[in-house]
C-alpha cells in the first residue's frame, strides 16, 4: 500500500516528500515509525473521495478566517479571477509545510496566470502545534502569519464536509501526535481527529472545480506543473 507515488520530474514535490518521508523513518525511533506506516496503511484503504466534489462540481462558498482574524469569502478571491484552494491539516504536518513552501516559492507562476492561491485548515489562526522533527530531516516549518497567501480557518471541517474529503485518524496517528505534545482540542477546537484529504482545486472565476486532485494520501501533494497546466487550460 505504500509504494512510491510516480513523479513527473526528478526535482518534484513528490520527490522531496518521499525523501522526507525516508529521512524521518531513518530518524525517528522505530515504534513512532510502525505506528505511522500502519496508520498510512489504513488510511489509503479508506474509501475518502468516492463522494467527493471534483471537475465541473461548484465550489461551496463560504465565510472564514484567514490568519490574521479577517473574514473572507471565497468568492471575493473569484472575482480577482482563478482560485487554487489546497487542504492544510496543521503546521504540525512536515509534508504540509513542504507544500505551502514549494507553493510560495511558484507563486508568481500562478499569479502570472491571474490566480489566486488559498490554503484552507481546521487548525485555528492562533494555534501553534509545530513539531520538533529529528535533526537530520529538514522540512520548513511554516509560520502561517509570514505567508503571502491566505490560511482560512475551516472550523469544524464544514468547508471539508461539503467537499466530501473528511476522515477520522486511525488510533496510531492520534498517538503520534499525541507523541508529539500536539494537542489537537485546542489547535481545531475540539478532539474529533476529524482531517481533510490534502486535496487541491483549480476553481474558474465562476466558482466551478476546473482541476482536482484528491490523492487519498496524505504523503502524496499536487505538482506545481500540474496545477499550472489546469490554469493554463482556462484561457
Amino acid at each position: 500500500m505504500n509504494t512510491k507515488p510516480g513523479f513527473a520530474t526528478k526535482d518534484s514535490l513528490n520527490e522531496h516528500l518521499w525523501n522526507a518521508r525516508d529521512a524521518f523513518n531513518t530518524a525517528a525511533p522505530a515504534e513512532v515509525v510502525e505506528m505511522i506506516e500502519a496508520g498510512a496503511t489504513k488510511i489509503e484503504s479508506m474509501d475518502i473521495v468516492s463522494k467527493a466534489l471534483r471537475e465541473g462540481d461548484e465550489f461551496p462558498d463560504v465565510a472564514l478566517l484567514n490568519q490574521n482574524g479577517e473574514m473572507r469569502l471565497l468568492k471575493d478571491y473569484l472575482a480577482k479571477g482563478p482560485l487554487i484552494v489546497t487542504m492544510y491539516r496543521g503546521q504540525w504536518c512536515p509534508y504540509c509545510n513542504l507544500q505551502l513552501a514549494t507553493y510560495r516559492e511558484h507563486l508568481s507562476e500562478f499569479a502570472s496566470r491571474g490566480a489566486t492561491l488559498v490554503a484552507v485548515s481546521p487548525e485555528k489562526p492562533d494555534a501553534d502545534t509545530s513539531i520538533d522533527l529529528p535533526p537530520t530531516v529538514a522540512i520548513e516549518m511554516i509560520d502561517k502569519h509570514e505567508l503571502p497567501f491566505d490560511v482560512l480557518f475551516d472550523e469544524g471541517n464544514v468547508l471539508a464536509k461539503q467537499l466530501g474529503i473528511v476522515f477520522t485518524f486511525p488510533e496510531e496517528h492520534q498517538q503520534v501526535l499525541q507523541r508529539f505534545d500536539v494537542v489537537v482540542e485546542e489547535a481545531n477546537g475540539d478532539n474529533s481527529y476529524a482531517f481533510p484529504d490534502p486535496a487541491t482545486y483549480v476553481l474558474s472565476k465562476d466558482g466551478i472545480i476546473r482541476w482536482a486532485f484528491l490523492p487519498n494520501n496524505y504523503r502524496k501533494r499536487a505538482e506545481v506543473s500540474d496545477i499550472v497546466a489546469a490554469l493554463e487550460r482556462l484561457s
